[in-house]
């Protein structure tokens, strides 16, 4: 016994008036483009910020290698020596 197959289904899924692939084409153009405006628009904020930070580290640490200094201070550990004695600063 053979089954006939309905001419329903050996037609192309059609959405929103279109075939399925173009559909899937426009939605991959579309979010891509979204997603590269976005991109481009987040360059465009943070660029202007580097620059300006740029220039307040510059006009703060004007000698070579002050900037470089003081950031290995800063992550150094610091060694705090007391001139009295632990029981001294215990009792206080």
């Amino acid at each position: 016994m053979k089954h006939k197959i309905p001419k329903e289904l050996e037609k192309v899924p059609i959405v929103l008036g279109l075939e399925l692939k173009k559909v899937i084409f426009i939605t991959i153009a579309a979010l891509l483009f979204v997603f590269l405006m976005v991109t481009n628009l987040l360059l465009a904020l943070v660029f202007p910020i580097l620059v300006v930070i740029y220039i307040y580290i510059a006009n703060k640490f004007k000698k070579e290698g002050e900037f470089l200094n003081y950031i290995k201070y800063n992550l150094n550990p610091k060694v705090i020596i007391f001139d009295k004695t632990i029981e001294e600063l215990l009792n206080k």
